[in-house]
């Protein structure tokens, strides 16, 4: 048994001092990193944001097969009898034939509808046939349903969907249309007027298309302009239209 005196443990007792930690941290971040530890260094991954836009695809399906709505009979998905787009379209039928439409109502092709007075459609419309009188709620209806909104032009502020036209004939379009999953991320995707399609270079869904065009403003001289020149595009209303004689002639079959 080694018996050592106290004096001589006392001795070998090492005492450390504050100064010797950080003296030693201040030698390891004064060396520079060898060739080992530089390639234990995570360097940080270029990240490739994608190009996030509103995109625009339309597809004119007025000339599709239709069939008798009122054969159409499916289950109820989640206590849902009738469908949004179904009763929107609904909707839209009836406050026409009420004359409400100066509250919303189809635009004269007929491939989209405008709220023409927000406080009056959540006072007195929305309740009626929704049950319901905010106006966020009923934007995202429209968004779950793929409908889409139009920032420029005659029909600013209109929703349109290539499924979702004017007239009885149409209504059975609405049960093909899909509700989707949106996951909310909180980010507002830019505009993309370039590609909002023009409706006014399409033919009309409805027979009073050409009588309603009648009664327009000056301001549908426009949609000449874009007969003869850039589709999808708005241009300039003081942009000079071409003469007669430059119009192209159209042929008529017999």
């Amino acid at each position: 048994m080694c018996i050592t005196s106290t004096a001589r443990r006392r001795s070998l007792t090492l005492q450390l001092m504050p100064s010797h930690f950080l003296s030693s941290t201040a030698e390891a971040a004064e060396a520079p990193p060898s060739s080992n530890d530089s390639a234990c260094i995570q360097q940080p991954i270029a990240q490739h944001k994608p190009d996030l836009i509103i995109h625009h695809d339309y597809h004119d399906h007025a000339n599709d097969a239709t069939i008798d709505a009122s054969t159409i009979k499916r289950p109820a998905k989640g206590g849902v009898v009738t469908p949004f787009p179904v009763k929107l379209h609904l909707m839209l039928s009836s406050v026409e034939k009420d004359g409400f439409d100066d509250i919303i109502g189809w635009q004269p092709h007929g491939r989209a509808f405008i709220v023409r007075d927000i406080k009056r459609f959540t006072s007195e419309i929305m309740p009626e046939y929704f049950k319901q009188t905010k106006i966020a709620s009923f934007q995202r209806q429209l968004n779950l349903y793929g409908f889409q909104r139009i920032t420029a032009g005659r029909d600013k502020g209109a929703y349109y969907h290539e499924y979702f036209l004017k007239g009885e004939k149409f209504l059975s379009f609405c049960y093909d249309m899909k509700r989707r999953r949106v996951k909310g991320t909180r980010i507002r995707l830019p505009t993309n007027p370039d590609e909002e399609p023009n409706f006014y270079l399409l033919p009309p869904v409805t027979e009073t298309h050409l009588s309603r065009l009648a009664s327009c403003s000056p301001n549908s001289i426009d949609d000449l302009t874009f007969t003869f020149g850039k589709p999808f595009h708005y241009m300039n209303s003081a942009a000079a239209l071409p003469s007669l004689s430059t119009l192209p002639q159209l042929v008529v079959a017999a």
